[in-house]
Parts: C-alpha cells; sequence; structure tokens
C-alpha cells in the first residue's frame, strides 16, 4: 500500500507533467524537465512511472477522464437532475479555481493541448475519449430517467436527446474557453443548464 509520502509525491509529478504538457509539445516534454520544474529526482519519478508515456497516460486519467466527468458524483447527490447538475457545476467552478492555484489561468487551454497530444501520440485515446464521452451521456440519462420516475421533470421528453443537450452544452462551452483569457464563464454554463432544466420540468 503506497505512504502517504509516497501519494503526495506521485500526485505531485503529475501535478508538475500536467503543467508541461499543457504548456508545451509532448515531444519537447522529458525526464529532465520534469526533474527541473519538480524538484524530484528521475529516480523518484520512474519509481511511479517507468516511461514518459506512463507519465502522460497518468495525467490523462488524473485530469481529464476522472476529474472532469459526472461519474464522479456521488449517489447522494443523484437524487433529482437540478441536484445533480448543480453539485456539476459547483465541481467545475472548483476544479477551475484548483488549477489556477497551480498556475494554469485557463483551464480550457490547458485541457485542449493536453488532449490533442493525447489524440496524436496514444494510438488508443479515441476509443478512450469515446467510451468516456459515451459513459457520460448514460449517467446523463440514468439521472433524467430517474427525474421522471419522482416526477421532478415531464414524461413526455426524450431522454436521450436531453442527455446530449446537458453533455453539449457543457463541452461546446468548455471549449468556446479556450478562445478567452480565464477559460469557460462557469456561470454561463449554469445559466445554460437551468434555461435546459425550464424546458422540461414540471
Amino acid at each position: 500500500m503506497p505512504t502517504d509520502h509516497g501519494i503526495k509525491t506521485r500526485t505531485s509529478i503529475l501535478e508538475h507533467a500536467f503543467r508541461l504538457f499543457a504548456t508545451t509539445s509532448y515531444e519537447k516534454v522529458t525526464f529532465s524537465s520534469l526533474e527541473k520544474a519538480s524538484g524530484i529526482s528521475r529516480g523518484s519519478i520512474t519509481h511511479f512511472f517507468k516511461n514518459k508515456e506512463a507519465i502522460f497516460m497518468g495525467v490523462i486519467e488524473t485530469f481529464v477522464l476522472n476529474r472532469y466527468t459526472v461519474c464522479s458524483i456521488p449517489a447522494h447527490y443523484r437524487v433529482a437532475l437540478v441536484t445533480f447538475y448543480n453539485y456539476f457545476i459547483e465541481h467545475c467552478r472548483e476544479e477551475k479555481q484548483r488549477l489556477e492555484s497551480m498556475g494554469i489561468s485557463n483551464i480550457n487551454e490547458a485541457m485542449f493541448y493536453v488532449e490533442v497530444s493525447a489524440f496524436i501520440n496514444l494510438p488508443e485515446f479515441k476509443k478512450i475519449a469515446n467510451e468516456w464521452y459515451q459513459h457520460e451521456l448514460s449517467v446523463w440519462k440514468e439521472i433524467i430517467d430517474h427525474a421522471k420516475t419522482i416526477g421532478e421533470v415531464r414524461e413526455d421528453i426524450n431522454s436521450e436527446a436531453f442527455s446530449l443537450l446537458f453533455e453539449n452544452v457543457y463541452l461546446g462551452t468548455s471549449y468556446a474557453g479556450i478562445t478567452v483569457s480565464f477559460g469557460y464563464d462557469i456561470d454561463a454554463l449554469q445559466l445554460a443548464f437551468d434555461s435546459l432544466y425550464s424546458l422540461i420540468r414540471k
């Protein structure tokens, strides 16, 4: 079992690696540059990650696949659609602030660089990304179907269509955030989700 020190070291490696991959090309990130940025020795780095691809995959799993996902929302926030999406929005707000504290001023630009590098350098990433997207949609549909069952939203709505709308509004808002200095507008995302909800609530 990893020690607290080991967990902290691994986390620090991934955070510094994320900053590097988010601000420079995949090819230019090296063990030397990661050593310099993190102050962690190459021996300690290779104890956790045997090569650069493993480090990059760790960054993808930690910062892309596992953080910005509705799949991670706890069960007690899944009792209603409005509770679910408001929790997700607050999670996005907190993650944006957390990355700002790490020196990442535009979360969406950083994610864009990392994801483009993944599509180029990890042959399996397209399949992984598609599976992530389909899983996101399935969670939205599950929540909307439950909202129908408890009488929160209208029974005649198309759950799959609104699953796509909620997820794609989030993804579109995130993509638009690349173009502005400080990333996406969480309040605008809140407004969009509230507007969708107003269309279907009873």
